[in-house]
């Protein structure tokens, strides 16, 4: 090697060495970025939005024990209710039995039926006819009536928004009204589309009645159930009919929100009762692919009873809606048409896995609607679980 190759050389580890001693005497703090996010020394922990691709819900589905009995007990409650809303006609009324077992059926139906049968045992042929069509008329009238008249409901909707501030003073989960505004305003896009709660009849809107903010520590966040069992009890309010909705930073949980079920109210209490999100999740958040909202969309729908689509994957009974194709876990980056057409995990059931409906895994832009079938249920699920009185 020549002298001025090693001088060359001499200079450089010289200037190397200088430089790295100033950089070493600055206190330098490092820039904070939307997708790496620090908490300080709290726990060492790194709270950063690339570990978040991991999971995108953290509900759990119910054992297939639990789930049995569910089904059990909802087909019992809509029978007794649907028995409920029927007119009785063919039945004898409880007074009439009690007072003369010997009586005829027809003595315990309705006037009004008992009209009706007595004028088509009057009339002639050609009269009953055009009275039986003349009936027939009337019920598919209040059948349309029915369809043209969706069932319309308002949640009230109280934010609590939690920011987990560090041990320097740096708080994450903080969001402003008006994106909390924005938020709203997808939930009600997405449960009452036109064309969905026109074939399902079902309407659903939601209202924020309240917006709470409040702080707490990285070692108390959302993250540990203790602690939120604990943040829950003390801001939650109203009750089943109430939909309590808690945006913070779910960084270290490696999920982007979660849910509580209905029927773990009559177990479990309102105490834990609510949906938990992201606060990068809302509308024009720092999560890449998941910030149009959706992620409060898909857990709300876990709140009014909704399974995953690929729930028990190919196997019966699915996610207990019937117009949801089976799938084992639709999952779409892309949102091609051409791919979403194609894409079939469950090829011996009818259609191709929904990747497209709001109970699926896909990126929030692929994510559109939900199906009738689905509308009805949350309809179903709320009168058994939520309706007040």
């Amino acid at each position: 090697m020549s002298f001025s190759r090693l001088a060359s050389l001499a200079l450089l580890i010289a200037f190397s060495t200088a430089a790295c001693r100033a950089c070493q005497q600055q206190t330098h703090t490092p820039q904070l970025q939307p997708w790496d996010k620090l908490a300080g020394s709290a726990n060492g922990r790194r709270r950063s939005l690339l570990s978040l691709k991991a999971r995108r819900c953290a509900t759990e589905s119910p054992h297939p024990n639990t789930r049995q009995q569910l089904q059990h007990q909802q087909h019992a409650a809509l029978s007794a209710q649907e028995a409920a809303r029927r007119p009785v006609t063919d039945t004898r009324s409880s007074s009439s039995s009690s007072s003369s077992s010997s009586a005829s059926p027809g003595h315990s139906r309705p006037a009004a039926a008992r009209q009706r049968m007595s004028a088509l045992q009057a009339a002639g042929p050609q009269e009953q006819q055009q009275q039986q069509q003349q009936q027939q008329r009337q019920q598919q009238q209040q059948q349309q009536q029915q369809q043209q008249e969706p069932w319309t409901h308002t949640i009230p909707v109280p934010i609590h928004i939690i920011s987990v501030v560090d041990n320097d003073g740096i708080g994450f989960g903080d969001v402003d009204d008006a994106l909390v505004q924005r938020q709203i305003s997808i939930l009600n896009a997405a449960y009452a589309a036109p064309e969905a709660a026109a074939q399902s009849g079902v309407q659903l809107q939601f209202k924020a009645v309240n917006i709470s903010r409040s702080t707490t520590s990285p070692d108390k966040d959302m993250c540990d159930p203790r602690s939120e069992r604990k943040l829950k009890a003390k801001l939650r309010t109203g009750g089943a009919d109430v939909l309590n909705l808690y945006i913070t930073d779910l960084s270290p949980c490696g999920v982007y929100g979660w849910s509580t079920w209905p029927w773990d109210i009559q177990e479990k209490g309102l105490e834990n009762d609510g949906v938990v999100v992201h606060y990068d999740t809302l509308p024009g958040g720092q999560t890449l692919q998941y910030n149009r909202g959706a992620t409060a969309v898909h857990e709300i729908g876990h709140f009014l009873g909704l399974y995953h689509t690929f729930e028990n994957g190919c196997a019966s009974p699915g996610d207990e809606v019937a117009d949801t194709p089976a799938c084992t876990a639709p999952i779409d980056e892309t949102c091609s048409t051409a791919l979403q057409a194609a894409r079939d995990s469950c090829p011996n059931s009818p259609g191709v896995d929904p990747s497209s409906n709001f109970m699926s895994y896909s990126v929030d832009s692929c994510l559109k609607s939900f199906t009738p079938g689905q509308l009805r249920r949350v309809e179903k699920m709320w009168r058994l679980y939520r309706a007040a009185g």
